[in-house]
Formats: C-alpha cells, sequence, structure tokens
C-alpha cells in the first residue's frame, strides 16, 4: 500500500515538473508571459520617421518609392490581399535584406509573375547569399533559393 501511495506522490510530482519546466521553454519564446503568441521576425526600419510627413489633406515620404497592388493569391493573408496597396523601395545591397522582410522577386522557374512573400531565412552557400521566403499563409517555405538580382523590391508600407 505505502508503494502505490509513493509511486502516486512521485508521477504528480514528476507532472508538476514537467509541468514547469514546459512552461518555462514557452514564456522564453512568447511575450506577454505565454499567452500563445511567438515573437516573430517584422520587417525592418526601410524609412526613418524623419522622412515621413503628415499634413491634414496629404502624407509624404522623401525617398525613391514605387506602387504596388496585389492579386488574390491567399498566400500572404491576413496582411496583404487584392484590397490592399503597398509602397516599395528598390533595395541597393542584400545586407539591407533582413529576416522579416516582405520582399517582391522573380522566380527562376515555374511563375511567370512577381512573388511577394517575406523573408523566413538568409543563408549562404557555393553560390554566395541567398534568401528564403514564405507566404505569411502557406505552411511551407518557398523552395527557391532566392538571390539578391531576382529580388526588385521591399515593401515598406501598407495602405489598406
Amino acid at each position: 500500500m505505502i508503494r502505490k501511495v509513493i509511486t502516486v506522490i512521485c508521477i504528480f510530482l514528476l507532472g508538476v515538473v514537467a509541468s514547469q519546466i514546459y512552461e518555462e521553454l514557452n514564456s522564453a519564446q512568447m511575450p506577454f508571459g505565454g499567452l500563445g503568441t511567438f515573437d516573430r521576425a517584422s520587417p525592418s526600419d526601410w524609412v526613418s520617421e524623419e522622412d515621413i510627413h503628415v499634413f491634414g489633406d496629404r502624407v509624404t515620404i522623401d525617398g525613391n518609392f514605387h506602387w504596388a497592388s496585389f492579386k488574390d493569391t491567399n498566400s500572404m493573408d491576413p496582411l496583404l490581399d487584392s484590397t490592399a496597396n503597398a509602397i516599395q523601395i528598390v533595395p541597393e545591397h542584400p545586407s539591407q535584406i533582413s529576416v522579416g522582410d516582405i520582399i517582391s522577386y522573380k522566380p527562376k522557374k515555374g511563375y511567370e509573375g512577381t512573388v511577394i512573400h517575406r523573408v523566413a531565412h538568409i543563408g549562404e552557400d557555393e553560390n554566395g547569399l541567398y534568401f528564403i521566403a514564405k507566404g505569411d499563409n502557406n505552411p511551407k517555405a518557398d523552395s527557391e533559393r532566392i538571390r539578391f538580382n531576382q529580388i526588385k523590391r521591399v515593401t515598406v508600407a501598407i495602405i489598406y
């Protein structure tokens, strides 16, 4: 009888310890003490605050920007959809691009248009620096290793 009581107590204590370890690991990755949201890489700062000017009837941004619209592919839902527009900038150097940035790139094969996905990984191989992108709403990253010369623009603002 005493063995059964000791076994139950040991199992209970093991569960308590495992629960504390699990909570510790999760709260280290989650803001606000583990509410179920993970910290993800956000786009880098491409436009400084002093370059943005807000007036009563308009907003201006100093720099060389381009207008973009989107097709309804659902790959970047809910962030981007056909009802959104964006302001984009042409990157000058690969070092400007960070994980979390939303890039527009021309795939080497399999798709005629421009793909607009978030940079999920930056790596280097025998051919040099490459980027892996992923649509926010896609279950897997894009299979292609994207080279800097394929990247046409980086999204710096989204207008709904």
